[in-house]
């Protein structure tokens, strides 16, 4: 559960065994680029790791290039939540914040 109470929706670009794992959840497996396609979704995390990477790449999209992956280091409209990293893979879990803030001009 969220902080809000509602069931989690989890992209995961690449992550094919998380289903396995969590059934329960909402897990979606695309390769989004833009915050609008992650509001559309209504996801409320994103996990970017090895296989993620891997899986933008095999598309021809470079990650660090795209709207999603450089807005991750971004406090205001996600927040790390874990961090996990050994010999072979590594990954980060966002938790959205608030990520409609930036159709608000800067004060």
């Amino acid at each position: 559960m969220t902080a809000s109470g509602n069931e989690p929706i989890i992209v995961a670009p690449g992550e094919q065994r998380l289903h396995f794992f969590f059934p329960q959840m909402q897990i979606i497996d695309q390769k989004i680029t833009t915050l609008a396609e992650f509001e559309a979704l209504n996801a409320t995390h994103f996990l970017y790791g090895t296989q993620a990477r891997w899986a933008y790449e095999r598309s021809g999209i470079l990650p660090a290039e795209t709207q999603l992956i450089a807005a991750l280091g971004r406090k205001d409209y996600f927040e790390l939540t874990k961090y996990h990293n050994d010999a072979t893979f590594s990954y980060e879990f966002y938790q959205r914040v608030n990520t409609a803030d930036r159709y608000q001009k800067p004060k």
